[in-house]
């Protein structure tokens, strides 16, 4: 407040989001990762093992993330897809920001950044294929579609019995629990208490990565009052494009004028001016307009100076002419928050397609898991190249909305 500096806080001890430093898996073992693995009958059970299915050469087996994990504090990953284990995060981890500064958010404080929630399976032994798994889940695909996966639990990991109906089933239901557990009641206790909601989620930049870490990525965005990405590299590929589209399409239909992309990590120490306002010019192009520079350190000392560079802060020698840079970025960001988007076409995003294509666990030899994606992936260039505006459109979201337009 003396500084005139708006305060935006942080949810997490480090990444992903979700284990608040270890108080939540602390707290029950309800909370833990589960993932279901297909073992090969000879290979061992994992301690804490459940066998749910199995067939002449597998074991279908729910595997527990077991503690100890020196990344996550001595503890482990946790289960997103339970809601109990969300509550939990949230009255350790959004509470204490929103009670203690209620005052002033809206004014010094204004909002709070997640970092890379995910459910992708994270598995300690040896396996066949590995999809994410929680009772959670397999309760709410009971009711949705009115049997049990795990019954069929090989068309997850083959083309083998009704597998592109189980795989669509399954992860649709992923992501839309997900979206129950996570993202929706996140979004709705930041809104209620005036933080503004932001971050982003792990894995956006192709199918098969949004497959693996949350299934559906373009619903999970429209649940932040400023939805963000993360922009990693020296570089604007189709990867970029696709991940940058997609989060500008959600904020177009449901009315959010500021996106967020976490910038310039990974881009190294000798990223210069002229570099990072390419990099900001190929996101205000595409809709994106509030930078989130990483990083700045209060020292380098150590490891720190080689933690996922550049360092934006006093220590570097051209510090003294950084405003150049800052001050451009600015302008050119104020200018793509307004005025009014007006696409020209709608491009249909064929995520439940791929579900179909690549099966989540072990890939069959020879079978290219990114072909669909490369395809789009270039519609998407050309488009672009022949300076044709356009929004993406996922499925779900269209069918929520019963429309492919704006939603207000």
């Amino acid at each position: 407040q003396e500084l005139g500096i708006d305060a935006w806080f942080y949810d997490e001890d480090k990444w992903p989001s979700g284990f608040a430093g270890g108080i939540v898996p602390l707290k029950s073992e309800e909370f833990h990762q589960r993932m279901l693995l297909r073992l090969e009958k000879s290979a061992p059970l994992p301690e804490k093992a459940e066998v749910l299915a199995e067939d002449a050469k597998y074991r279908y087996v729910c595997c527990k993330a077991p503690m100890g994990d020196a990344w996550f504090n001595g503890t482990c990953w946790v289960d997103l897809l339970n809601p109990k284990t969300v509550e939990a995060f949230i009255d350790c981890s959004y509470r204490p920001y929103a009670e203690r500064y209620a005052k002033d958010f809206g004014r010094s404080a204004f909002g709070i950044f997640t970092d890379e929630p995910q459910v992708s399976p994270r598995p300690k032994v040896g396996h066949r294929g590995a999809v994410p798994y929680s009772p959670v889940l397999r309760e709410a695909f009971r009711r949705e579609h009115g049997y049990d996966f795990v019954t069929q639990a090989a068309g997850l990991f083959e083309d083998t019995g009704d597998f592109a109906r189980v795989r669509l089933d399954y992860f649709q239901t992923v992501a839309r629990q997900l979206e129950r557990s996570f993202s929706r009641p996140i979004g709705d206790y930041c809104a209620k208490t005036r933080m503004v909601w932001t971050g982003h989620y792990n894995g956006e930049n192709s199918f098969r990565s949004v497959q693996q870490n949350v299934a559906n990525m373009m619903i999970q965005y429209r649940h932040m009052q400023r939805p963000g990405i993360d922009h990693l590299g020296l570089n604007l590929g189709n990867d970029v494009q696709f991940m940058m589209r997609s989060l500008s399409s959600v904020a177009n239909q449901y009315g959010r004028s500021r996106r967020l992309s976490e910038m310039f990590g990974i881009s190294g120490q000798n990223m210069n001016f002229e570099d990072r306002l390419w990099i900001a010019g190929g996101h205000a192009v595409l809709g994106v307009n509030h930078a989130c520079p990483h990083l700045a350190l209060y020292s380098m000392k150590g490891c720190r100076k080689r933690d996922y560079p550049p360092t934006l802060s006093p220590q570097q020698p051209w510090w003294p002419f950084n405003p150049c840079a800052e001050d451009a970025m600015a302008r050119l960001f104020y200018l793509s928050s307004v005025g009014a988007y007006a696409p020209e076409l709608l491009v249909l995003v064929p995520i439940e397609s791929s579900y179909i294509d690549c099966p989540n666990g072990t890939p069959a030899p020879g079978k290219d898991l990114n072909a669909r994606f490369g395809r789009f992936a270039r519609t998407l260039e050309d488009l672009q190249g022949a300076h044709r505006d356009y929004d993406l459109g996922d499925e779900q979201i269209i069918a929520d909305l019963d429309a492919v337009g704006r939603h207000d």
